[in-house]
């Protein structure tokens, strides 16, 4: 597959006050975002 037609990701990943937060995108030219999810993770 040529690669101007391959996935791209974009991914953010923090941690804070005891939690990780991440951000993450993905996107396919021609047909736009396919994937995005938000969350934070939190200890028991």
């Amino acid at each position: 597959m040529p690669r101007a037609l391959l996935p791209a990701a974009s991914t953010f990943e923090t941690e804070a006050g005891g939690s990780f937060a991440f951000d993450i995108d993905i996107a396919v030219p021609l047909i736009g975002r396919i994937v995005t999810y938000r969350g934070t993770l939190r200890p028991v």
